[in-house]
């Protein structure tokens, strides 16, 4: 990135920044419009959820080790895929795969990610970090690219199709 890069820092926050209030904004606004139980856009059975909280703060269960089994032994799996990272450069495996591998929207991840991982592989055997870096630009610009697709399209609804919209991507 060519200029001020704590520019662009303080830019990007803000859009995160922004993002995030206006979520949190909305979500509240739609809240108290339509009631939570009406929302379009969370699935499930909110009041099924609803109970099953209320019941457990009722009455507490004791600690579950099997699942405490399964958290260490997840902690020690991202330990080590951690350590083999940083120690060995040839080591072609991320430990954000095993976070990936549990997320509830990874049949739309993976892909992506193995695709990335490989072009990746690929840039760097062919010309070295010289490549990667200058190729950066271009999935920076995919990037930007379908977001700003994703916004033009909201816009778009925001104006023409109020309170419907239509689905620009699964998540």
């Amino acid at each position: 990135v060519r200029g001020n890069r704590r520019l662009l820092l303080l830019f990007v926050g803000l859009g995160v920044l922004a993002g995030l209030m206006t979520s949190v904004i909305a979500t509240i606004h739609f809240g108290h419009l339509y009631g939570g139980y009406h929302f379009r856009w969370f699935g499930g059975n909110p009041k099924g959820v609803f109970s099953s909280t209320l019941g457990l703060m009722k009455s507490p269960r004791p600690p579950d080790t099997i699942r405490l089994l399964f958290y260490g032994i997840g902690a020690g799996l991202m330990g080590l895929l951690t350590f083999l990272r940083y120690r060995f450069s040839w080591w072609p495996f991320h430990p954000i795969g095993l976070a990936l591998a549990a997320a509830d929207n990874n049949a739309a991840l993976v892909m992506p990610v193995f695709f990335t991982w490989v072009i990746k592989t690929i840039l760097m055997r062919i010309g070295g970090v010289n490549l990667y870096r200058r190729a950066k630009p271009v999935f920076l610009g995919l990037l930007v690219g379908h977001t700003a697709g994703v916004v033009w399209c909201f816009i778009l609804d925001a104006i023409w199709f109020p309170g419907h919209g239509h689905q620009v991507h699964e998540w």
